[in-house]
């Protein structure tokens, strides 16, 4: 795979895990839309295959949703 690609899907798990924490606490989302992105932020394995794509430490990402909970 070319760095090229890498760096697409890098920003492609950048984007779902913002978009994620954008959801969280957005009252303008249903809360059907808040609460599958609380699931996902908590630990789903999605997310952690996702921080892996994007370099990021899933026990941070986690720790740091918990929070806004």
């Amino acid at each position: 795979m070319s760095n090229e690609n890498l760096a697409t899907y890098r920003h492609l798990a950048l984007t779902v895990i913002e978009r994620a924490f954008r959801d969280l606490p957005d009252g303008a989302c249903s809360l059907v839309d808040r609460e599958s992105a609380r699931r996902f932020l908590v630990g789903s394995a999605i997310m952690r295959h996702w921080c892996r794509v994007a370099g990021l430490d899933a026990r941070r990402v986690i720790a740091h949703a918990r929070r806004l909970r």
